[in-house]
């Protein structure tokens, strides 16, 4: 699913921060992140 996908799932290991809203145009995911990789 958008909300359960391998995609979001990747993008939530990686990301100190991340979300979803919908606008009049679609859904927008949206993602914060280190830029050195926060590793």
């Amino acid at each position: 699913t958008d909300e359960g996908g391998r995609g979001l799932f990747l993008v939530a290991q990686f990301a100190q921060r991340w979300g979803t809203r919908y606008t009049p145009h679609g859904k927008v995911i949206w993602a914060e992140a280190a830029l050195d990789g926060g590793l």
